[in-house]
């Protein structure tokens, strides 16, 4: 057991990125279909199973609302002061020295 090795974080991020992306590139397979007989999008019904997946992936990673970030921010947009830009703080800073 001791010559066990664990998966560097890198590594482990990229393998989230690809179920990610094949979670997404399966949702969009029927979102985005495109009828070859007619040549038009026709968007097909997503199956119940694959947005389970999708619905515990989101879950998992602490994704339980859609907007959720955004109502967050704008929650806190107003009760926060200005702050700095951190550029115009470094820079003054260096200036001292």
């Amino acid at each position: 057991m001791a010559n066990e090795r664990r998966a560097s974080s890198d590594m482990l991020d990229e393998l989230h990125a690809l179920q990610a992306a094949t979670l997404m590139g399966q949702v969009k397979r029927y979102t985005e279909y495109h009828n070859p007989e007619t040549g038009k999008l026709e968007p097909q019904e997503v199956p119940p199973a694959l947005l389970a997946q999708v619905a515990k992936f989101l879950k998992d990673n602490g994704v339980d609302s859609p907007g959720r970030g955004q109502k967050l921010r704008d929650d806190l947009k107003g009760s926060l002061p200005d702050l700095p830009d951190p550029a115009d703080v470094v820079a003054e800073h260096l200036g001292h020295y």
